[in-house]
C-alpha cells in the first residue's frame, strides 16, 4: 500500500503532512451552542458568502514583509463552544511559529470571536507551538494536540523530548507540555475513559537526531496533564531511511481507529501504516486484512455519538486514487457514502443540538489536484441518515478558496485560503 508523496529529507516539520499537504486538507469538529439554533440547519438557506474578517493580519504581514515564501495562509479550522467561534492558523511546515516568537516578538495565538456582530478577534494563549491546525470538543471541553513545539527546553535542560498538549475548560486555556517522545503531536480523542493523543517522534534528542523515528500513541487519564506511551512502532529502517507517524485517530464503539504512515525518502513515497485498538492492544493491520480501513489515508476523522464516525480521504488499495468519505460502524464496517461520489468532502462537523452534520464539499474528487476556480457547496444532513444531504449554500471564485466551516449562531463562516473569514447569513 502507498501513496505517492513528497517526502522531505529532514526529520522536521517540513514532514508533518507528506501526502496531506498535496490537497491541503484541513478539518474541524463543530459543537454549537443549545440556546443559538432556532431551527434545523437543513430547513435553511443561506445567502453568498462574503468577506467579514481578517483576523490574523499580524501573521499575514509578518510572512509577506520577511519575503517568507509559500507559506499557508489558511484559516485551518473554525471551532464553535461556549458561545465563542474559534480559529486556528500558522505554518508548522516552515517553523512559522519560531520565527514570529523570534523576529516579532509574538508567535501564534489561540484567537476567538465572541460575536457574530463583532469582527474583531480576541487574543488568548499564546501557543507554544508553529501552528494550530486542528481543534477537537470532547468531554465538555476545547482541545487541541500541539502538532511542532517551538519549546526550545529541550534541547538544553531536557535532552529528553516533549511534545504540548492543551485544554480549554471553565479556566481558560491551559498549555501541557506532557507528551513524552512527542516532536509531532497531531490528533485528540476521548475513549475507553481516557484521551489519547498521536503523533511522531523519539526517546530523546540523540535518538531523533539519529534519524530513529517511531509512531506513537499516547494517553492520559487526567485529562491531558500527562500522557504515557501506549503503543510505538519504529520505522522498518532506522538511520534516517524515512519518517513514521500515527496522524489520525477515529474512536467508534468499542474500538480506536489509528491512522498513520511510513516513508521512504529515497523512493519518494509514503506507505499507510494503519491499526486499532481494543482498550488494551494496538494491532496494525497486515496486507491479509479485508477492511476497508487498512488502506484508508485520511485527511480527516469525525467521531460521532451514536456507535459510527466518519472518515474521509483516500484509500490507497484502490486502482484508482480520488477522494472518498465512508461512515464506519460499531462493528468495523466502513460504507461510502454515496452522495458525495465525483466530489471532495474538505470539512465536516456535527452539531449535536439539532443532531445534524454540515460537510464543505469541492466539486471534483481527483486526487490531489484542485481546478481553478474551486466550486464550493455547504450541504446538510441529518445524524440518523449522513447520506440524505440538502444543498444549503455555494461559493465559487477563481481566487479564494474556502478551507474550513462552522456555523455559529445563525450564520455560516468559512475560513479561507488568504487569512480570512468569509461569512453567510441566512435568507
Amino acid at each position: 500500500m502507498f501513496l505517492v508523496a513528497a517526502c522531505d529529507t529532514e526529520n522536521d516539520a517540513a514532514a508533518d503532512h507528506e501526502a496531506a499537504d498535496a490537497d491541503s486538507a484541513v478539518t474541524d469538529e463543530l459543537v454549537t451552542d443549545a440556546d443559538t439554533v432556532s431551527s434545523p440547519i437543513v430547513e435553511q438557506t443561506f445567502g453568498a458568502f462574503a468577506p467579514w474578517s481578517s483576523p490574523i493580519e499580524d501573521f499575514r504581514s509578518f510572512g509577506v514583509d520577511n519575503m517568507i515564501e509559500g507559506f499557508t495562509q489558511e484559516v485551518t479550522d473554525l471551532a464553535v463552544l461556549d458561545g465563542r467561534l474559534w480559529f486556528g492558523y500558522g505554518d508548522a511546515n516552515l517553523n512559522f511559529g519560531t520565527k514570529m516568537i523570534k523576529y516579532a516578538g509574538g508567535g501564534i495565538q489561540f484567537r476567538y470571536f465572541d460575536s457574530p456582530d463583532d469582527a474583531q478577534a480576541k487574543g488568548d494563549l499564546w501557543s507554544g507551538d508553529e501552528m494550530i491546525e486542528h481543534f477537537r470538543v470532547f468531554d465538555g471541553d476545547l482541545w487541541y494536540a500541539g502538532v511542532d513545539s517551538t519549546d526550545q527546553d529541550e534541547l538544553t535542560s531536557r535532552p529528553l523530548i516533549g511534545g504540548n498538549f492543551y485544554r480549554h475548560d471553565d479556566d481558560g486555556w491551559k498549555k501541557f507540555r506532557s507528551v513524552p517522545g512527542g516532536e509531532h503531536v497531531h490528533d485528540a480523542a476521548f475513549f475507553d475513559g481516557r484521551i489519547f493523543t498521536v503523533g511522531s517522534g523519539a526517546t530523546d534528542r540523540t535518538e531523533w537526531e539519529a534519524g530513529n523515528i517511531f509512531r506513537y500513541l499516547w494517553e492520559s487519564s487526567d485529562r491531558g496533564e500527562t500522557f504515557t506511551v501506549t503503543h510505538r512502532i519504529g520505522h522498518p529502517t532506522q538511520g534516517g531511511a524515512g519518517d513514521s507517524r500515527f496522524v489520525h485517530l477515529l474512536p467508534v464503539g468499542d474500538t480506536m481507529y489509528v491512522f498513520g504512515y511510513w516513508s521512504d525518502f529515497a523512493a519518494n513515497q509514503a506507505y499507510v501504516a494503519n491499526a486499532y485498538y481494543d482498550g488494551e492492544t494496538v494491532t496494525e493491520f497486515t496486507a491479509e486484512d479485508t477492511s476497508i480501513i487498512k488502506g484508508i489515508w485520511p485527511t480527516a476523522t469525525l467521531p460521532l455519538p451514536n456507535d459510527t464516525g466518519l472518515v474521509w480521504g483516500v484509500n490507497v488499495d484502490t486502482a484508482t486514487l480520488k477522494y472518498q468519505i465512508w461512515q464506519v460502524a460499531a462493528d468495523g464496517t466502513a460504507t461510502a457514502l454515496d452522495a458525495f461520489a465525483g466530489k471532495q468532502v474538505f470539512d465536516v462537523g456535527y452539531y449535536p443540538d439539532t443532531e445534524e452534520l454540515l460537510y464543505l464539499v469541492y466539486d471534483s474528487d481527483a486526487y490531489a489536484e484542485l481546478v481553478d476556480p474551486v466550486a464550493v457547496t455547504v450541504y446538510a444532513a441529518p445524524l440518523a441518515d449522513p447520506n440524505d444531504i440538502k444543498e444549503i449554500a455555494t461559493f465559487t471564485d477563481p481566487t479564494v478558496h474556502l478551507v474550513s466551516l462552522a456555523y455559529w449562531q445563525g450564520y455560516l463562516f468559512a475560513g479561507t485560503n488568504d487569512c480570512r473569514i468569509f461569512r453567510a447569513n441566512a435568507e
